[in-house]
């Protein structure tokens, strides 16, 4: 999650990841039984690259890694990206130039015709957006420009962020999160939209799909399977200081997803921004090791 301090609406001010998380009740865990489950934990390596990574995506053709450094040490937050050499190995290409700007981007996602999405405060104190787009070029983002018009809740200190557009580009999903005096939300729920006639715009049915996974805690950083059919997410608690990556599944895209389990596989309290590979093996998230951000994998048959 990239975390924001919207207290003073006229100096929006990036504050870095905040250690926050999820604690586990009964009536949001279903078994381990029913889901096809993750193993064997392997750190990413990136070569080429010597600062953080986070958030990453791996795009639905399986050719590139996009992913954010972390912005702590009064570093700018940019979007980056890497070729891919294998699973688990990645050729660093730099920044992804067109979309980085002097203040945050993060949270890169792509359909598979190559239309990119990410998260930016570029223009949040104008005009109360923060989800843009463009188009991947093979080298570079062209053409950005806001995708929230029909997103925003036009009220100061509710924010739209971490989003991911569907493989077929025709459904995003995201979270809104509500900031007060904190430097965290003081909500953060996942929602969905459909494209119509160009603009996404959030569904009647976005209340009934989320039903299972929305909660009286925190829940963002959706990454939607190439069928829409499984969903992983993080949720967290302020109370608990945690971080955890859940999954959920359905049936259907028309039906709600159901209770969600935590990825057990996934060692450590303090990993976010899951990205499931585009045949549902791998999935990739970040978390702190040795003191820095890096990219880290589970896979499953």
């Amino acid at each position: 999650m990239i975390n924001f301090n919207l207290k003073k609406f006229n100096l929006f001010t990036f504050i870095i990841l905040l250690l926050v998380g999820c604690k586990k009740g009964d009536d949001m865990i279903a078994t381990q039984q029913e889901y096809r489950i993750f193993s064997n934990e392997l750190q990413v390596q990136i070569m080429g690259c010597n600062g953080s990574a986070m958030e990453p995506f791996i795009t639905r053709d399986g050719q590139y890694m996009f992913f954010n450094n972390s912005g702590e040490n009064d570093d700018d937050m940019n979007l980056h990206f890497a070729r891919k050499i294998n699973d688990f190995t990645f050729e660093y290409l730099g920044e992804l130039t067109g979309a980085n700007s002097e203040v945050l981007e993060g949270v890169p996602n792509m359909d598979s015709a190559g239309n990119f999405y990410f998260t930016t405060t570029r223009s949040y104190t104008t005009n109360l957006q923060s989800l843009y787009g463009g188009v991947f070029t093979g080298e570079n983002i062209t053409n950005v420009s806001s995708i929230d018009q029909n997103l925003t809740r036009n009220e100061p200190g509710f924010l739209n962020f971490d989003s991911e557009v569907s493989k077929d580009g025709n459904t995003l999903y995201f979270a809104t999160g509500k900031f007060s005096v904190n430097n965290f939300p003081d909500e953060a729920d996942l929602f969905v939209a459909n494209k119509q006639n160009g603009f996404f715009e959030v569904v009647a049915e976005s209340d009934n799909l989320m039903k299972n996974l929305n909660s009286h805690l925190l829940e963002y950083a959706a990454s939607i399977s190439s069928d829409d059919l499984e969903i992983f997410f993080n949720r967290s608690n302020i109370q608990t200081f945690e971080l955890t990556i859940w999954q959920s599944k359905r049936t259907a895209k028309n039906l709600p997803f159901e209770t969600p389990i935590q990825i057990e596989a996934i060692s450590g309290i303090q990993t976010e921004g899951a990205s499931i590979s585009d045949d549902g093996k791998n999935l990739y998230y970040h978390k702190k090791h040795n003191g820095i951000f890096g990219i880290f994998k589970v896979s499953r048959e």
